[in-house]
């Protein structure tokens, strides 16, 4: 966060110095012949690197803004890490820290990042050549970093270094990072012996990847840490497009995931608006012990406005993404290699649904139905205190806002935020 503040603050004395100057003054790369978005969009280019298909007009726009936004959403996977720490999480229950670590990254990465993109297209152009990326599935190195861009077009030295090394040390750490988020993920697989197949061999896969020395999953650790030797592929360029579309897959995948967690949760809140006003059967709780399922209640927990919006809005946009990110691939000359990477996802994930329904449900698709239950007794409803509910501003005085004793509920709520 310190970093993304001084990078914000760096393009702004940047921009302000006009080391280079430019007839526009500092908005040149927002007035003509430039603009807020580009005007076209180039998809293929010849041998000798000519633009051979190019699209103009609104179409053009909307491709590429099209095109930047996937690039940025998908630059975005991985909010689920602060959920999967939720075991570490000591006051889960009573001060909503789930809830708040995931809205506070939330708002302090789309606020950094849209300042830092807003601050340094003062100073590099949308047409830098360097920023031309023709591949469908591929990483840039250190000249097709914009920021560096940025440096080097204003005469900087030293500075291009300074990001290449702090861009470097933010790509360990978030390996690292990865490192134990997925050996988690592998070692929980691995505790559920009814995930894997009852042949000898699986469980005993199974069984080693359970095996914790000291309380670390070694055997997990080791199996996650080899996925990391795919990092040598971004070495040499050919390499690094085949990297690309594992990446691209990985990313599809994921956006599957993001769309059935929301489709999950869409049944989850149709089970507490049933259970709220008591036609769940199975449910013999008295009045009172059923209004800590009503949302309208002030002490259910984790409560946000819009949530079912929200569900509604991510499968959507995650379907959009999943089913729209190769349109590229579809240009002449088509690519069936970036084809296949970007939506493969898709019927691997149909066919485990089909599979799924027919080893538990028969052939015959009509038997099937959702495994869903409306299992809410057991454990009982979880209320949340008032007082614990640290996100939320609570005045002691209602009636005069810039009263005295409003002024240490302000400072503890502001803290609240930005700790």
């Amino acid at each position: 966060m310190f970093f993304l503040s001084g990078l914000i603050l760096f393009n702004v004395i940047v921009t302000t110095l006009q080391r280079v100057p430019h007839a526009n003054g500092t908005t040149w790369t927002y007035d003509d012949p430039y603009s807020f978005s580009s005007k076209n969009i180039t998809i293929r280019v010849d041998s000798q690197g000519n633009d051979s298909v190019v699209v103009k007009g609104d179409a053009g726009i909307f491709l590429a803004m099209w095109t930047a936004m996937t690039t940025i959403v998908f630059s975005m996977i991985g909010f689920e890490t602060v959920s999967i720490t939720a075991a570490e999480c000591a006051p889960l229950r009573s001060t909503e820290a789930i809830k708040m670590g995931t809205r506070k990254i939330c708002i302090r990465v789309f606020t950094l990042y849209t300042l830092c993109v807003l601050v340094v297209g003062f100073n590099v152009p949308y047409t830098d050549p360097n920023l031309r990326q023709i591949a469908l599935n591929s990483f840039g190195q250190g000249q097709n970093s914009i920021y560096i861009l940025a440096a080097v077009r204003n005469n900087l030295h030293g500075w291009p270094n300074f990001f290449c090394g702090f861009f470097i040390f933010c790509a360990t750490t978030s390996g690292i990072n990865s490192l134990y988020l997925s050996s988690r993920i592998l070692h929980a697989l691995a505790s559920i012996r009814e995930v894997w197949p009852e042949n000898s061999i699986f469980q005993g896969i199974r069984a080693r990847l359970e095996r914790t020395t000291w309380g670390v999953p070694r055997g997990a650790v080791f199996v996650s840490w080899l996925f990391g030797l795919l990092a040598f592929l971004s070495t040499k360029k050919k390499p690094t497009i085949q990297l690309g579309r594992l990446a691209t897959n990985s990313v599809v995948s994921m956006m599957i995931v993001y769309a059935i967690i929301c489709v999950t949760y869409l049944r989850f809140y149709i089970c507490i608006e049933k259970a709220a006003t008591g036609q769940i059967q199975s449910l013999n709780h008295t009045a009172q012990d059923l209004s800590a399922y009503n949302r309208q209640n002030r002490h259910y927990p984790y409560k946000s406005r819009g949530q079912w919006l929200k569900a509604c809005y991510g499968i959507l946009g995650c379907c959009l993404l999943a089913f729209f990110n190769g349109w590229r691939s579809f240009v002449t000359p088509f690519s069936a290699a970036d084809f296949v990477a970007s939506y493969i996802s898709i019927p691997v994930f149909c066919f485990i649904v089909v599979a799924y329904h027919v080893k538990l449900d028969g052939w015959n698709p009509k038997g099937w139905r959702f495994k869903n239950s409306h299992e809410l007794l057991q454990p009982p409803p979880e209320v949340v205190l008032l007082e614990d509910r640290v996100g939320s501003l609570r005045l002691a005085n209602n009636t005069t806002l810039f009263a005295r004793e409003n002024s240490l509920p302000v400072l503890k709520w502001i803290w609240a935020w930005l700790k």
